[in-house]
């Protein structure tokens, strides 16, 4: 993965957590569409952020894997890479998983590329949510695993992540505790 990307997407996170969305997102637009550096989204935004020192955005995804995937994901991905579904555990909250990783990238080959986690919207699945993003495509053109967490209908009715509630609100507890377990 190029010094660009990881730059673009540590400024997208970096952006996301001072609440700058819209930015977040047309930065990571920018990112995956190869197109320009740090400097274009800045420039295009008008925001004064520096990128971030060269690193890892997360240094592997070693996950615990229950089943292989179905048939028709096994059918679809075979040449592209491994779509594989797990279940994870973490402080009494369960949740699976589906885990993209391109072909090429396995034991630690993948555990030393980059992890974006997507989240989805409400009443998604990660299914829905990775074919109406492309992330798996992307992960294959730039050499990174992609990990979709899937929130259960027992967590809430239409599947949204928790955010809203007090008690998955932060580091260490609730929801967010258990997909940063996950990574």
């Amino acid at each position: 993965m190029n010094n660009d990307l990881q730059n673009l997407m540590r400024q997208a996170t970096q952006l996301t957590q001072a609440g700058r969305l819209t930015e977040a997102t047309a930065a990571i637009q920018r990112a995956l569409s190869g197109k320009g550096n740090v400097y274009d989204v800045v420039a295009d935004q008008e925001m004064p952020v520096k990128p971030a020192p060269s690193a890892m955005i997360l240094d592997g995804c070693v996950f615990e894997v229950a089943d292989a995937a179905t048939a028709a994901d096994a059918d679809s991905v075979a040449s592209t890479g491994t779509f594989t579904s797990g279940s994870h555990t973490h402080a009494a909250l369960t949740r699976r998983y589906k885990l993209y990783v391109p072909t090429g990238l396995t034991g630690a080959a993948a555990q030393q590329r980059p992890l974006v986690v997507m989240l989805h919207g409400c009443t998604q699945n990660p299914d829905d949510f990775a074919l109406g993003t492309g992330m798996n495509e992307r992960a294959r053109e730039h050499g990174f695993c992609v990990l979709y967490p899937e929130q259960s209908q027992d967590a809430n009715p239409q599947r949204c992540w928790n955010w809203f509630k007090h008690n998955h609100q932060r580091r260490g507890s609730g929801e967010p505790a258990l997909i940063a377990s996950m990574t």
